[in-house]
């Protein structure tokens, strides 16, 4: 499994140096990065899927692209679908214009890498997602990831859950929606008055502000080059501390051993979670990733312009 995983390495890096370029000439505030996805996601989604080949499995390898507004998310859509594709175009899936029910919005791309080269035929096939999305709704996913990492829940998979939270995030995808002039998530009350008196309501019974409010974490932080081009990142939710090793790019080969081995180790730390990503600076990995840091910030700040005084906040 990770030998597959790690072959996704060179067309990841490929679709994403080409979403970099069409996502800058839409915005210089553009922040791009990628993954490749961890074992324990992987085996997660095979569960919920019992069918599902990991051959066919569309987003081991993910890059993404951030944008400030939902304009700049429509323009680097449409430089997509009218733009020529040297990689083979598989299917759209547009979670903003339709989003899902528990209140997640993105759209995301999914292509099959082509060579150009004879040389890079043997990656001929594989599968890359590309997910672009505005910083509201990555606020609103990565805050959903901090929550299952703090809290325990499964929010993001879909596994057991906790209704209540649930629910809370459903309410807040909508909240999130309508302030970007974007479609409301199903099943959401369709007045301002009776969605800020529901979300307002779950605020106070699943003490959000006492969860998510003031989170953080120490960050043990490897030394790194400007030519750092990737990260391996450990979160630990019970003791609040991340570490950040770096790797240049030509020690991939390191970077996925000890990721690895990271990853097994993890197995047996509850609350423990191991990513390998890769951005362009430690900045970038912080504000494209908060939900390794602990970090809701951007999440509360949407939250407490919706419910105003009454937060507390």
């Amino acid at each position: 499994m990770d030998d597959w995983r790690a072959s996704h390495a060179y067309p990841l890096v490929t679709l994403r140096t080409l979403l970099q370029e069409r996502a800058d000439r839409v915005n210089a505030e553009a922040l791009v990065v990628q993954r490749l996805k961890r074992l324990a996601s992987v085996e997660a989604k095979l569960r919920r899927f019992p069918k599902m080949k990991v051959s066919r499995m569309q987003d081991l390898g993910g890059c993404r692209a951030v944008l400030p507004s939902v304009r700049a998310v429509n323009e680097l859509v449409d430089s997509y679908r009218t733009g020529r594709e040297g990689h083979e175009f598989i299917k759209e899936s547009d979670y903003i214009g339709q989003p899902k029910s528990n209140g997640y919005r993105s759209l995301h791309r999914v292509y099959r890498y082509r060579s150009r080269a004879s040389r890079n035929a043997p990656w001929d096939g594989h599968r890359i997602e590309i997910q672009i999305r505005s910083r509201l709704q990555h606020a609103w996913a990565t805050t959903v990831e901090t929550i299952d990492a703090v809290v325990g829940t499964h929010l993001k998979a879909g596994g057991p859950t906790n209704s209540q939270w649930d629910r809370f995030f459903t309410l807040m995808g909508s909240v999130l929606a309508i302030e970007e002039e974007c479609p409301p998530v199903p099943g959401t009350p369709t007045t301002l008055s009776e969605l800020r008196n529901e979300v307002h309501e779950l605020f106070g019974e699943l003490n959000v502000g006492g969860t998510l409010f003031g989170l953080g974490g120490a960050i043990h932080t490897a030394a790194f080059s400007p030519n750092t081009a990737w990260f391996l990142i450990g979160l630990s939710a019970m003791s609040r501390t991340v570490s950040v090793q770096t790797y240049l790019r030509r020690d991939f080969p390191v970077a996925r051993a000890d990721y690895l081995r990271l990853e097994e180790w993890s197995e047996r730390e509850p609350g423990f979670q191991a990513c390998l990503l890769s951005a362009d600076s430690a900045r970038a990995l912080r504000v494209a990733y908060p939900n390794y840091f602990l970090d809701v910030s951007a999440f509360a700040k949407s939250l407490n312009r919706f419910l105003g005084p009454r937060s507390g906040r």
